[in-house]
């Protein structure tokens, strides 16, 4: 028995996912650096918001 082949719109998505996850991990990233950067630099006085 042969694997189904691959549908063209469900790859699309898979795509699209990927790209969202990939999109979501680096505005974490970004958010959890200028957290500790502002930390550091204030000395700990500063506290920025998470945009999410």
């Amino acid at each position: 028995m042969e694997p189904p082949l691959a549908n063209p719109s469900h790859d699309w998505r898979l795509k699209d996912l990927k790209l969202f996850r990939i999109s979501w991990v680096l505005t974490d990233t970004h958010y959890m650096i200028r957290q500790q950067l502002c930390h550091f630099l204030d000395g700990g006085k500063y506290q920025h918001k998470n945009p999410t």
